[in-house]
């Protein structure tokens, strides 16, 4: 089968495909490939710049031009793909994926260390980035490393826009339906890693730290929240909260602040320790939740990735 490659004409653009069909020549070595060079009209006016020339998404227009079909069409909600313009950019999607998974078959570098992931505000979760940056000499080696700590939604979105190439997303079980459905719909590859149920964290100077905690004890008590997450209220009827939206400050208040508190996952005995906190079960509500990794479909992790999740899982089970 003989494949056209399209590209610029540009020298770094012409690199970068040959790299691309070299990657593709080891993987099936059966096919033929060849690269198609478009020109724009960018490229033919190179003397006028491009917010003279009148026209927008220049390349798309060549491309729709050479392939003869029409990718995107204006509706008075906005610019939407048209019904073969939906197949080309699935198709596109999936050789976007293919070179993701050449790039990590070939690229891994054993002096290089990678890995891009988005994760909820988790001790757990950090502790265990802490514990795979420790590992193996890994903070000798050059370092392109992308930790991300937001909501779920956002890591969603993230992950599926490929800013992030792993996400692990947070919410209640019973809102897993839903959380599935969109995962579902954009195409998201999904892995339980740790169920869960919110504990009580407080310091060991809070009134609270030497008896059972019921939801009435909280009554007086300031409760301590990512302003941009949203975890389920159940039976509590106070409204003492402070919003925070940085996870550094959130150590500080506990410490300094006797009367607060927060909802949290596990989180592993050394950081208890090292913070004098006290993890506390709230005897009447109980709020369980559940973390899942989260990837494009098509994506393979890559060895950092798994080493990373290795770590991630043997942290988890300390916490259990």
């Amino acid at each position: 089968m003989k494949i056209i490659v399209g590209s610029r004409g540009s020298s770094l653009a012409l690199k970068q495909t040959e790299y691309v069909i070299e990657k593709l020549q080891r993987a099936y070595p059966e096919n033929e490939y060849e690269i198609k060079v478009i020109h724009t009209i960018g490229d033919k006016m190179q003397h006028i710049a491009l917010d003279k020339i009148n026209d927008k998404g220049i390349f798309v227009k060549e491309i729709e031009k050479e392939a003869n079909i029409k990718i995107f069409e204006r509706h008075n909600k906005g610019v939407v793909p048209t019904t073969k313009g939906k197949e080309f950019l699935i198709q596109a999607k999936k050789i976007v994926q293919e070179v993701d998974y050449l790039k990590n078959m070939y690229q891994e570098d054993p002096h290089k260390l990678n890995l891009d992931i988005c994760v909820p505000r988790s001790s757990y979760i950090s502790e265990a980035f802490i514990e795979y940056l420790k590992m193996d000499n890994n903070m000798k080696k050059e370092l392109n490393l992308n930790y991300r700590e937001t909501n779920s939604i956002d890591t969603i979105q993230n992950v599926y826009d490929g800013e992030n190439n792993l996400g692990i997303v947070r919410f209640p079980l019973r809102d897993q339906d839903y959380y599935f459905n969109i995962l579902n719909l954009k195409e998201l590859t999904y892995e339980k890693l740790f169920s869960f149920d919110y504990q009580i964290l407080i310091s060991k100077d809070n009134p609270l730290k030497d008896q059972e905690i019921c939801i009435k004890d909280l009554k007086n008590q300031i409760e301590l929240k990512h302003g941009d997450i949203h975890i389920e209220e159940g039976k509590q009827e106070h409204h003492k909260q402070m919003n925070i939206y940085e996870r550094g400050i959130q150590f500080e208040l506990l410490n300094e602040i006797p009367e607060t508190y927060m909802w949290v996952a596990p989180i592993p005995k050394k950081l208890l320790k090292q913070n004098d906190f006290v993890l506390k079960e709230c005897k009447d509500q109980k709020k369980p939740y559940v973390d899942y990794l989260i990837y494009r479909k098509g994506y393979v992790l890559t060895k950092e990735d798994q080493s990373f999740l290795n770590c991630l899982k043997k942290v988890i089970e300390q916490v259990k």
